[in-house]
Order: structure tokens, then sequence, then C-alpha cells
């Protein structure tokens, strides 16, 4: 199977020092540690190894027992040699041969930056959320994934797995599972921080009757194909609507296209105005037409979801 590292954008972390004193900051360091971790998650071979303790590499198989032993150290060197590629340079021995968990790492980044370790992941999580930059290396898509992963982490472990946090005064007989009203509540925070109140409202709108027998993380793939329009004020709307096409100054293709702005969601409108295009002879590019059509359907689609029930 190929490996799928490389789908999230690393970077380097020394790379980002920034200010007089030039370090880096805790946002960032969440950052790169959200990315780097998402990473890791996507091959398969390491994911038994994010929760996992080991010995230095210089013990024998680094301390693991088993028949698989020698091919899990290997997997082990490999996946720490892969986070090194990012980390500071003055701390590469110490991941790739002194370090015993993928958590001893993070801790000895964050100690190299000189931030002071927090024992609440839930303050991680929060710091991860506002750390949503538009113009930066992640996607929307990659982003709510790396929202993911810190809520994961977030989630309380019994003491077979090693937890220690208590919930009313016991540590969980069970580790806890991520349900589906925390992954809502993910979708929530994801949409709030990639598009705020804007995003929020708009899609609370468009998937009201859904919303009645859907949960939110159910509706979230389509949430992100339609990102752009959903993302868009009202007025934006018009106008982007309007932006699929660009024909010259034709006052009855106008009219059509203001009827259409004005009345989206009727699917005899949406034919309607598709083949007044075509009567028009608008030298429009098919890919823009494809665009303009797909936008078209999918609030006819919403329109007629929500007519029916």
């Amino acid at each position: 199977m190929a490996s799928k590292v490389g789908h999230l954008k690393p970077f380097m972390l020394e790379e980002k020092k920034e200010g007089a004193s030039r370090t880096v900051s805790e946002t960032t360091v969440n950052k790169w540690k959200g990315c780097i971790l998402a990473n890791v998650k996507k091959e398969e071979k390491w994911i038994p190894f994010v929760s996992k303790k080991w010995k230095p590499k210089k013990v024998s198989n680094r301390g693991l027992e088993g028949n698989s032993a020698e091919a899990d150290s290997l997997q082990i060197d490999t996946l720490l040699e892969y986070v090194s590629q990012y980390a500071p340079n003055a701390l590469y021995r110490d991941i790739t041969q002194r370090s015993t968990s993928l958590d001893e790492v993070w801790l000895l980044v964050r100690n190299w930056a000189g931030l002071k370790s927090s024992g609440s992941k839930q303050q991680t999580y929060y710091a991860v959320k506002n750390s949503y930059d538009p113009n930066g290396d992640l996607t929307c898509t990659d982003f709510f994934f790396t929202l993911r992963y810190a809520k994961e982490d977030c989630l309380l472990l019994s003491s077979t797995s090693g937890g220690k946090i208590t919930f009313k005064g016991k540590i969980p007989l069970e580790d806890e599972d991520l349900t589906p009203t925390l992954e809502s509540d993910i979708v929530l925070d994801w949409m709030e921080a990639v598009g705020g109140k804007t995003l929020i409202e708009n899609v609370f709108k468009t998937f009201a009757k859904e919303l009645e027998t859907k949960s939110l993380a159910d509706l979230r793939q389509r949430i992100s194909d339609n990102m752009t329009s959903l993302n868009a004020s009202d007025g934006d709307q018009v106008e982007l609507a309007r932006a699929y096409v660009s024909p010259p100054r034709n006052t009855k293709l106008e009219e059509t296209n203001t009827k259409f702005i004005e009345e989206t969601g009727n699917l005899v409108l949406v034919e309607s105005f598709l083949q007044s295009l075509i009567r028009a002879s608008v030298p429009v590019l098919l890919l823009t037409v494809k665009r303009m059509k797909e936008t078209i359907l999918f609030r006819a689609n919403c329109a007629q979801q929500q007519s029916l029930h």
C-alpha cells in the first residue's frame, strides 16, 4: 500500500522564528504538531505508535517484545526520522535516539521553544481552533482533520491505557469514544474558525430541514464541497452567482439573470436559465458554465428537499 504521508504540507519549525527574541509562538508550535500528527495518523503502520511507549534506540528492538518487535522497532525509527525532518536541528538526536514516545517528542519541542507545558488538552484544542489561517498551507478540509485529532487527544483514557485524568473523582473504566455529538461540535468549531458567524448562519439556514433528521457531522462533506457559496454574505452570494457568467451587455439576459438570482431554488427556472444562455449564444467557457450549473443545482436541490418536508 502506498504511503499517505505528505497529504498535509508540514513546515520547518525553525523557519517560523519571529520577533526580536527570534522565538516560536505557542500557536505556531501547536499548528506544527497538529500538521505532523495528522500526517503520522495517515500512515497506517504508524498509528499504533501514536500513544505507545518504547525504549531508547540503544536498547535492542527498543524494548519491544513479540514476533513483530524488530519490524515495529524499524517503524518507530522511520516515524521518528520523519518527525525530526521538521523539528529543530538541535533536537535530532534527542528525537531519533533518546525519545521514548511521541508525547516526549512534543515536550522536547515545547521546551526548545521555551513554552510552559499545559496538562490541559482542551487548551491545546482551543489553540488549534484559533490557529486557522486562510492564507496558510492547510486547506479547510485538512484543518478540520487537524482539529478533529486535537479533540481526540482530549478524550479520557482508562487506567489500563495510561489515563490519569479523573471525572467525578474516578478514572474511567473504559477509553472515552468520540461520540456523534462531539463530532458535530467539532464541525461547528471548524465552521466558526473557517467562516465565523456568516458561514454558521448560512449552513443552518441552507440545511434547516435536513438538520431535523441528520447530524451536523453527517453534512460536513457537503458543507466543505460548497464552502465558497456558503461562506459568502447575502450580497456576496449574488455577486458570486453573477461572476460565474461574464456576458456582453444583453438586456434580455440580464433580466433572466436577475430573475434567477431572486428566485433561486425553482427547478423549472434552473432549466429555463440554462436554455436562455444557449438561445442568446453567449460565449461562455465550458468550465464556467459547469461551475455555475453545479451551484444552481445545489441550491435547487436544497430548496426541493425543504419543500418535501
